[in-house]
């Protein structure tokens, strides 16, 4: 028998005597009703009688010399009459577990009940903010919260909706209504679109203020599951509202969660022991099983997501994630219908489908997985790298969309950091090519991992339903984005630029993408040459005409319900093929004046150009039909390689004003529409 039998459920510590685990559960885990001793002075609460008898009397002097006001009539001081050691009323209990002695004597100041001879002044005035969010919060969420689940849960499902019921918290509930009110904005009127915006601002500025208090009084907290989901969701409404002060907002809170992370060593699965909320020796009901799931894989995802905000957050910026793949050390997110599942029985026929859930119905003790390869993200991807991947991550990668969005998130970290430490490297005068990153054998890595990855998508995304559809086409974005920076590195990376916030980023991009600066320190003389690479692009035409294709015909796909992050690669793919486009103008325009010849048909600039006027006409009817033109034909329609590039910002304008949901849809819409007033600029 171990010598330290009694275990906690929160955490990992062992004890040897059951009166000890009870005496760390409530000093460590417990809530107020488990503090039942507070101080009447500056309202901290204590576990033992004894402890915050002694607290008291040391209080209590402090508080009476804090406080000594001078007399109105005979200007001689006068201490404040000492408060009677009575019991609180149910009314005075403070149920905020987080109250701090500070705050208690704030509180004690302003109350005239028992300091008399106060100033008016003193009193304490409700404050505005909280009277707003507290009328928002009262008038009727429910639909809201609704949007919320119909809307962004299918595009990141991070919340576990079906277990949420009465258990939702009021910070959980606000940044939800929050961002639901975002999305119910779209179907209302000018003057109700205004005033959902407002109260979507107040309620996210609220939790925010509310949640840094919460750490601020135990910053250990933060390993309660809701809590972490709430700080993950603060910091995707401000990063992508467009807003430059709530961006600075968001970065600090991921900065701060990072590092209370790692100190809690919640980015290991060993040290988070979520699932043993029960211990072995008591009887599990099935809901107790799936309510261990549920805690263990919402910490799970929890991590995951603190990785894929670092990147799809900063990448966008120039500036370096804060954390790495190899640092997370969870095993890959278990099959998206367990997830999704309503009720524990429907979650419990599920288990069959799902090898790796062995351990969620047995003893934690149970020796070995059946696939290694998921342990952890970095062992995923060194086996998609392979020509030979395990077909059991296959399976898990098959069987959750978000799993292969994490390993895609990381394989495109990767590619960033060989190009970030390529371009601090001098120049290799035998290689021709300016943007030749990886070594042959890194690259056919790559290119193996990308494969393996798309066969996957493109099986699934033909059959997907609502539920993943949008998660697998941004996952097919991001495959797409890699392949791009394998060819074509991103401007502000080799550029040395970087931005204090997603807009701003996306608008450097879009400068660059025009000509305005040359982004490519490196590779200038190869740029003066118009041997940019772009040529190159040609691999991966037809991927990149079925993005564009997609955003001139919506088709199945509901922009309004798109997730920031994939609005923000699609724009990059976007700008791709805006720069494509110049260069194959470019080129036509430098040989306008020779004779057209069968060749120049064949030619990359021709076909490139050819292929892109395709899919801007291809909505258009002519004489009832949809044909594919040539040069000559869109030179008559008006459509020389001028006119091209204006037809295609236009159509890059309407894909902002097609996705006027999240704040920064706004701001590009206005920075296109400066981009087309100036009439674009040339190439040069």
């Amino acid at each position: 028998m171990s010598s330290r039998p009694f275990t906690c459920t929160e955490c990992t510590q062992t004890f040897t005597r059951n009166e000890n685990l009870e005496r760390h559960k409530r000093s460590r885990h417990g809530s107020d009703s488990r503090r039942p001793f507070r101080c009447e002075n500056c309202k901290a609460r204590f576990t033992r009688k004894d402890v915050c008898k002694r607290h008291a009397e040391r209080c209590r002097g402090t508080f009476s010399r804090v406080l000594t006001i001078t007399g109105i009539q005979n200007g001689a001081e006068q201490p404040a009459p000492a408060i009677e050691e009575t019991a609180l009323s149910p009314d005075d209990q403070d149920d905020s577990p987080f109250s701090t002695s500070q705050e208690g004597i704030i509180a004690g100041v302003g109350d005239d009940t028992i300091y008399p001879n106060s100033p008016p002044e003193a009193a304490e005035v409700p404050d505005p903010q909280e009277l707003l969010v507290t009328e928002i919060m009262t008038s009727g969420t429910e639909i809201y919260v609704s949007t919320y689940f119909e809307n962004f849960h299918p595009s990141f499902p991070l919340v576990h909706r079906q277990s949420l019921g009465n258990e939702l918290s009021k910070l959980s509930k606000q940044i939800i209504v929050s961002i639901g009110m975002l999305y119910a904005s779209r179907n209302a009127s000018e003057e109700e679109t205004a005033s959902l915006m407002r109260k979507s601002q107040a309620l996210w500025k609220h939790g925010h203020d509310e949640l840094w208090r919460v750490v601020e009084a135990d910053w250990r907290e933060i390993r309660r599951t809701w809590l972490m989901q709430a700080w993950l969701l603060h910091i995707i409404y401000g990063a992508f509202t467009g807003n430059a002060s709530d961006f600075d907002k968001s970065k600090k809170m991921l900065r701060w969660i990072v590092d209370a992370a790692r100190d809690l060593g919640l980015l290991r699965q060993n040290v988070f022991q979520s699932t043993s909320r029960f211990r072995d020796s008591e009887e599990q009901t099935l809901h107790d099983h799936w309510m261990s799931y549920v805690d263990s894989e919402s910490m799970k995802l929890s991590m995951y997501t603190l990785l894929f905000l670092d990147f799809h957050i900063f990448s966008p910026c120039n500036i370096r994630p804060l954390t790495t793949p190899t640092e997370l050390d969870w095993e890959l997110p278990l099959a998206s219908s367990l997830w999704e599942a309503d009720t524990s029985l429907a979650w419990a026929q599920r288990l069959g489908d799902e090898p790796r859930t062995v351990g969620l119905t047995r003893s934690h003790d149970t020796p070995g997985m059946t696939c290694p390869t998921t342990k952890s993200l970095n062992l995923a991807m060194q086996s998609l790298m392979t020509d030979t991947p395990s077909p059991q991550l296959l399976a898990a990668l098959r069987a959750s969309p978000m799993a292969t969005l994490f390993v895609l998130t990381s394989l495109d970290s990767l590619v960033r950091d060989f190009t970030r430490c390529y371009y601090q490297l001098p120049p290799a005068l035998a290689d021709p090519n300016a943007y030749h990153i990886l070594t042959q054998s890194q690259n056919r890595q790559v290119s193996a991992a990308l494969r393996n990855v798309s066969e996957i998508i493109t099986t699934q995304i033909a059959a997907a339903d609502s539920s993943n559809w949008h998660i697998l086409n941004f996952a097919e974005r991001i495959a797409l984005s890699v392949k791009l920076a394998l060819c074509k590195p991103d401007d502000l990376l080799i550029g040395g630029i970087v931005e204090n916030s997603v807009v701003a980023g996306l608008t450097t991009a879009t400068h660059l993408t025009m000509g305005l600066q040359v982004g490519a320190r490196r590779s200038l003389q190869n740029l003066l040459r118009y041997n940019s690479g772009d040529d190159g692009m040609l691999v991966f035409l037809d991927d990149l005409m079925d993005v564009l294709s997609s955003v001139t015909s919506i088709q199945r796909q509901d922009p309004l319900r798109e997730a920031p992050w994939a609005t923000v690669a699609t724009y990059k793919i976007l700008l791709a093929i805006w720069r494509l486009l110049r260069w194959a103008t470019g080129e036509m325009r430098r040989k306008s004046g020779t004779q057209p010849t069968v060749r120049t048909r064949f030619e990359a600039s021709t076909i490139v150009f050819n292929s892109i006027l395709e899919v801007l006409q291809r909505q258009e009817d002519i004489d009832g039909q949809t044909r594919r033109l040539s040069v000559r034909e869109s030179t008559a329609l008006g459509m020389a390689s001028e006119a091209s590039e204006v037809r295609f910002m236009e159509t890059v304008l309407q894909f902002w004003k097609g996705r006027p949901v999240w704040a920064m849809g706004s701001f590009m819409t206005t920075v296109l529409e400066e981009v087309i007033s100036a009439g674009g600029m040339a190439y040069e």
